[in-house]
């Protein structure tokens, strides 16, 4: 990858603009910068990321990305090398970090109205589902538009789909964008989307595919993911009433 082909991937990302810092380009959605180039050096571009989602692609691509030192790399910051970079690694990164700091109105406007349709009954599919997601610590039977869910302390991480887009025998799970999308890219017969959940953190699971291992582990990281949440939304509304 060239720093020009990074450019390009976040340029295209709307509403992003060029614009330069101490020397450095930068690319700012709502003003908000989100990623740079030439930083530590012309080799190297760097990504504002979750430390979650930092540390999904720290283990998927070590070769292309690494923490930033310090207490930047600490709260997100992704340096990234250029030469032998995949793009589609470094484009899910930049989509990532782009969610995170553009206005609501960008991160919403295409998502449309939700229209249910009519609830679908308990399948046996879920019936794995359920069982395995009730191991979980504090996991409890729902509903969510009136199908079959599964919450923990009342937060919905798995659920069956009342939109008629999803595949029969599907199974939404919550997900951050990046493991999302690093799923989709490793077993597409496993996981995929449909127009209706690109811009909400979820994957859609075809779960008869699945072991009854790989289901765990989807269900613990859907689990984490939901609480993970909830914790960085709760700590983000303290710090700003303690900067009041």
């Amino acid at each position: 990858m060239t720093a020009d082909e990074f450019r390009r991937l976040a340029l295209n990302l709307p509403d992003v603009v060029e614009g330069s810092h101490m020397g450095h380009a930068d690319f700012r959605v709502g003003g908000k910068v989100f990623a740079t180039l030439g930083y530590p050096d012309e080799r190297y571009g760097a990504i504002m990321l979750t430390p979650q989602d930092q540390d999904l692609l720290v283990k998927d691509h070590p070769k292309t990305f690494a923490p930033a030192a310090g207490a930047w790399g600490a709260s997100g910051s992704t340096h990234v090398l250029l030469r032998g970079a995949s793009k589609r690694a470094v484009a899910i990164a930049l989509e990532a970090a782009w969610r995170k700091r553009a206005p609501k109105r960008l991160s919403t406007e295409s998502r449309g109205k939700r229209a249910p349709s009519a609830p679908r009954t308990t399948k046996d599919y879920f019936a794995r589902v359920r069982r395995l997601g009730l191991e979980l610590a504090d996991v409890e039977e729902a509903t969510s538009w009136g199908a079959p869910a599964l919450k923990v302390r009342g937060k919905m991480f798995a659920c069956i789909p009342t939109n008629k887009q999803a595949e029969p025998e599907s199974v939404v799970f919550r997900l951050s964008f990046v493991e999302r999308d690093l799923r989709l890219d490793a077993e597409p017969n496993h996981y995929y989307l449909k127009p209706h959940y690109v811009n909400y953190p979820c994957v859609l699971a075809r779960v008869q595919r699945l072991s009854d291992g790989a289901l765990k582990e989807l269900l613990e990281t859907s689990w984490r993911f939901v609480q993970t949440t909830g914790r960085a939304s709760k700590a983000g509304s303290q710090s700003r009433r303690r900067r009041r």
